[in-house]
């Protein structure tokens, strides 16, 4: 600062009766200004606290020049204010302005207050404290000009006003988007994938990790204690958010303590719930059942330990209001994990709901200071001996936002000076701002606009229009495809693409090349393709996704594409689509959303677009396309569990299909209503569907629908006990996928064989099929099919007893499960070992296993399969002697089933209850039970199950001691089991009969004592054929009147352990026999 010369004379009087003279008239126009602005608070407050800045100046005695120069400088600011808002209402100002007015305001009154502090120190102070007072003074007048520089009064303000409403949509889509790049000061660029993989951490870091630093230490904090943190890191756009949460993710305590559980969602392309959970499911690796895939979510989260995820621009998805409920909902799911810690990235100061949010310094990021600010250009541009004049001046004009700095940085990386960078900004800046909305985001737009007009992109006008395509696509554009959907650039598109990613308007990720969210939003606004270009583009995706679909449904497999881009390809077609059929739909509109929703049946199911298309009413395409759009709405309801819409949906389809006379297409819709009462439990109304559409294929000759059929009817056989005529349509079945080539079809098929093997208690031929189907599964490389065929095979052993086999499968396939990162198969085989412990006796280790699976199934939102382990509970209760317990277990257990309508399971529990009450002499509420459980079992047409409860019948007049009546069930339910080849239920039944026969008929009773041993140890159960032998060397043994004192007491003599159904633990298979014990 130049010295001030501290003489009287006549220059220095003049200037301060001038000084004076203006420091007057400032404050009478001030104040009349002032009056104006009722109505207006924001602009009257700037010019209150204007009015008493001066009037604390007017009291400075030393250094007034300086003072005047304060006082000229807020007098311009505030009449440039007072003019441009005059009459301006406060909703007409958009939310930045009235923020900076408000500062404006507020460092007024600061300057006021520390002038003010000044002019009344005492004489002593005043006289050492000169050098304080003239850089005070300076810093003020510092301030200010930089406010001039925040307003560009006389142009900003004024075209505020002019152009809000012009860009009251642009200034939506750009609140909408956040920016990648930030803090980072390494490439410019957030590399962001859509997978497990973390981006890079920040090469470059500056003036964040105060806020770094104390992010971690919450982080582990918390988690030592259980309490994961939620953290919200929110800011405008590209102030440094997603740089951050890398930062944070990336160090060296993070990595220590979540190891390779650290996950990343970039949610740009995110526009619904079903959306975040279908990236969500992606990036943690899970194979979601269709039925309920945010469960099969959860479960895998809380099955990581300690983990750590960053949904990063979480606004995308959050500022659509139709979806802040489901949102609300899904960050509550998450809340809920207590091993997860929960980083969200978000634009904006309004956290979002569903989430307990920690407290931390990272709810409003500010801009860089001017230090940082140098440091990070300086990095990234790689310029050594700038002038530090000239770089604090264009740190200035930035205004310290990271984005803004990265990119300018690399225009100086590549051939541009400071000096030509300012000069080209004094030049255009007017104009540029003309065309602004009047935020901070000028500064970021600009920097887009300098890099679009750069020399390198003059010399390749291509680079312009390939940015313009990118630009449309939220996962950019795949190398492979890069000449397919630049048009007629042809391999001219690879030096366009080269020369973006020169000038770093476009980065690399993988094989991609992606834009920046604000520079993709920016091109979008200002720079969009044009018609011909843009209907090129989509012609293109929706092409792409024809032939996917067609590949996919012709050989079944999805491995034929790269998942990744699968993925991507998936999400860009979404985009477009989703954009699509908000206007008018033609026919090739029906045609794309189609073929996309075909490709999202066999990844991640899903009907929102086709349901958007379908709620259009009379759809421009013809009756075929229709009834296809209708009938794949059904496979995909079904698929997801909502069988109501289902049905409506196939009923739809069948009838347009019948009015165009497509008889194939019916078939398929009679097939698929089948399989829809099957799931309903209308066996019946299944076999009628199945056979009518088995014959339509065949007269239409369809094979694959002739052979689906067959294997659909085979299944429902299986079901309602009619073993052998299974058994022949299995194997019908079998030949013909064999000559189609379906290996996976034929693999059913002997699964099916297997069931079958096994309800005849045929176990050898069972374990063989089951072998055979595993080798099968796994020489396509089906780990899913091969592991349920291990799990069958281990339910197989433990119906023989071999339950040290058992469990080894059991086991195998749990570690199997754990490997591919199935946690619902892992704890479907910890329940299915819980049973076995429970039959072998062991009590105390079936009711850890059981209640460890229950209580995951509680957490998993599996009400069917937590029942399930409660029932067994209960049977284990009984087991151990606790008949209490037991009665209250399974009442529950009967209560639940009820209420979900699970019928079979229903009769299975009345069951159970009435075994428990016979064996407690209770034998008004055995029969109760007993009788209540073979009407469900009629009713379902279950017939394994009725002759089962037949038998607990006869076994009950047993303990009644109507021996007659008993002997007339045992012989019904003989008579059952031998028509269903069931040797178990057979030898059962005779070891029954055989002892209330010793005394009225010792011959019989022999005969049937000598069968009941054939058939036990022809079903391998070698500890019952033993107790038959030895009832056979001391026959005739004990008397049926003594047997029946001991039924009462619950002292059965035959056995003790109740009747298991193991398939509980294996939902997809089919039923599976129990072990028919008393």
């Amino acid at each position: 600062m130049p010295s001030r010369s501290m003489s009287t004379g006549s220059t220095s009087s003049r200037a301060g009766e001038t000084g004076m003279t203006i420091l007057k008239e400032t404050k009478v126009w001030l104040t009349m200004l002032d009056k104006f602005c009722n109505g207006t608070p924001i602009p009257a407050g700037v010019a209150g606290a204007a009015v008493e800045l001066i009037r604390v100046i007017e009291n400075v005695k030393k250094h007034k020049e300086d003072c005047y120069d304060v006082a000229n400088l807020v007098y311009q600011i505030s009449e440039g204010i007072l003019e441009a808002t005059s009459g301006m209402k406060e909703e007409e100002m958009n939310g930045r302005l009235v923020e900076d007015l408000r500062a404006f305001q507020r460092k007024l009154d600061m300057i006021r207050m520390k002038l003010h502090g000044l002019t009344q120190r005492s004489l002593v102070s005043r006289i050492f404290k000169q050098e304080d007072m003239l850089e005070s003074i300076a810093k003020y007048k510092t301030d200010l000009r930089s406010q001039i520089d925040i307003f560009n009064i006389r142009h900003g303000i004024n075209m505020q006003r002019v152009m809000n409403t012009q860009f009251q949509m642009l200034n939506v889509k750009l609140e909408s988007i956040d920016s990648k790049v930030s803090g980072s000061m390494a490439q410019g660029v957030d590399t962001i994938s859509l997978s497990s993989v973390l981006p890079p951490p920040p090469e470059h870091f500056y003036g964040r990790d105060k806020l770094v630093e104390d992010a971690i230490e919450l982080i582990l904090t918390k988690a030592a204690i259980n309490t994961p943190a939620r953290i919200p890191i929110m800011g405008t756009g590209g102030i440094g958010k997603t740089t951050i949460s890398r930062a944070i993710a990336h160090s060296e305590r993070i990595c220590d303590h979540f190891q390779s559980h650290r996950y990343f969602v970039a949610c740009d392309t995110v526009l619904t719930t079903h959306a975040l959970i279908k990236d969500l499911l992606v990036t943690f690796q899970v194979s979601s059942g269709a039925e309920d895939p945010l469960k099969d979510l959860l479960n895998a989260v809380r099955s990581l330990g300690h983990c750590l995820l960053i949904l990063d621009n979480f606004e995308t998805p959050w500022d659509h209001a139709d979806q802040k409920t489901g949102l609300a909902t899904l960050l509550g799911h998450l809340n809920s994990l207590t091993n997860l810690t929960l980083i969200v990235t978000m634009r904006g100061k309004i956290r979002p709901d569903g989430v307990t949010w920690s407290t931390l310094s990272l709810m409003s990021l500010p801009p860089l200071d001017l230090n940082h600010a140098c440091d990070a250009f300086s990095a990234v541009a790689g310029i050594e001996d700038v002038d530090e004049s000239e770089l604090q001046t264009l740190m200035g004009i930035l205004d310290g936002v990271p984005l803004a700095i990265v990119l300018m940085a690399k225009l100086a990386q590549v051939g541009g000076n400071l000096s030509d960078l300012i000069n080209q900004w004094k030049v255009d800046q007017t104009a540029m701002l003309a065309d602004q909305i009047g935020d901070r985001l000028r500064n970021v737009e600009y920097s887009i606009q300098l890099s679009v007009e750069s020399p390198r992109m003059k010399q390749c006008p291509e680079a312009f229009a390939l940015l313009q395509i990118v630009s449309m696509l939220p996962n950019g554009v795949h190398k492979v495809h890069l000449e397919g959907i630049s048009g007629t650039m042809g391999k001219v598109a690879s030096r366009a693409a080269h020369v973006l990613q020169e000038v770093e308007l476009v980065y690399k990720d993988r094989d991609r090349l992606k834009v920046l969210s604000p520079i993709r939003a920016f091109i979008q606004s200002k720079h969009p393709p044009d018609e011909s270009r843009t209907q090129g583009v989509k012609r293109f995706y929706w092409n792409l996704m024809s032939t996917y679909s067609t590949d996919i449904s012709e050989t079944g497999d999805i491995t034929l594409i790269e998942p990744s881009l699968l993925h991507a390809e998936l999400g860009n077609t979404s985009y477009l689509l989703n954009a699509a059929l908000k206007e008018t739909v033609d026919e090739e509109i029906c045609q794309a959303t189609y073929d996309l929703t075909l490709l999202f049946y066999w990844t991640t199911p899903s009907n929102e677009l086709l349901q958007a298309l379908l709620q259009k009413g009379t759809l421009p395409c013809d009756p075929l396309l229709k009834a296809k759009c209708f009938q794949l709405h059904s496979d995909i309801a079904s698929r997801t569990g909502d069988i109501q819409q289902a049905a409506v949906s196939v009923a739809t389809a069948k009838n347009i299909f019948e009015r165009i006379s497509n008889q194939l297409g019916v078939a398929q819709c009679l097939q698929s209503s089948g399989d829809i009462a099957k799931v309903q439990n209308h066996h019946k109304l299944a076999i009628e569907y199945f056979k009518n559409a088995l014959e339509l294929f065949r007269k239409e000759g369809g094979r694959l629908g002739v052979v689906q059929s067959l294997l659909s009817l085979a299944q429902m056989e299986c079901i309602t006990g009619s073993y052998d005529s299974a058994q022949k349509l299995f194997e019908e079945a079998f030949d013909q996928f064999e000559m189609l080539e379906d290996q996976v079809g034929s693999a059913q098929c002997l699964v099916g064989l297997g069931e079958v093997a096994q309800a005849q208690d045929n176990y050898p031929l069972s374990l063989e099929r089951y072998s055979q189907a595993r080798k099968q599964f796994l020489s396509i490389g089906h780990a899913a099919g091969a592991n349920q065929c291990l799990q069958s095979m281990a339910v197989t052993c433990a119906m023989q007893s071999q339950f040290d086999t058992a469990i080894s499968h059991f086991m195998l396939a749990k570690d199997q499960f754990r490997t591919m990162g199935d946690i619902l198969g892992v704890m479907q085989c910890t329940q299915a070992l819980g049973d076995v412990a429970r039959l072998q006796g062991r009590g105390s280790e079936a009711q850890e296993l059981l209640q460890s699976s229950r209580i995951f199934f509680q957490h998993f939102g599996d009400r069917l399969a937590s029942v399930q382990c409660l029932q067994s509970l209960g049977d284990t209760a009984v087991d151990e002697g606790n008949f209490a317990l037991g009665e209250d277990l399974l009442r529950e257990s009967l209560e639940t089933y009820e209420e979900i309508n699970r019928k079979m399971e229903t009769a299975l529990c009345l069951m159970s209850l009435g075994r428990t009450a016979r064996k407690q002499g209770f034998l008004e509420q055995a029969e109760k039970h007993l009788f209540r459980s073979l009407a469900e079992f009629r009713v379902i047409r279950e017939r394994k199950g009725r002759a089962e409860c037949t038998r607990q019948i006869g076994l009950w007049h047993w303990a009644k001691g109507d021996i007659s009546k008993a002997l007339e069930d045992l012989r019904y339910s003989l008579k059952e089991f031998e028509e269903m080849g069931n040797r178990l239920g057979m030898a059962e039944c005779q070891e029954h009969i055989a002892i209330l026969l010793e005394s009225a008929n010792a011959e019989e009773s022999r005969t049937m004592l000598q069968e009941a041993r054939s058939g036990f140890k022809k079903a391998g159960m070698r500890r019952k054929q033993l107790r038959c032998e030895a009832r056979l060397t001391n026959w005739p043994g004990k008397l049926p009147g003594e047997f029946a004192e001991k039924c009462c007491v619950g002292v059965d003599t035959v056995d003790s352990k109740p009747e298991v159904y193991l398939s509980f633990a294996l939902p997809l298979l089919f039923l599976v026999g129990s072990l028919y014990v008393t």
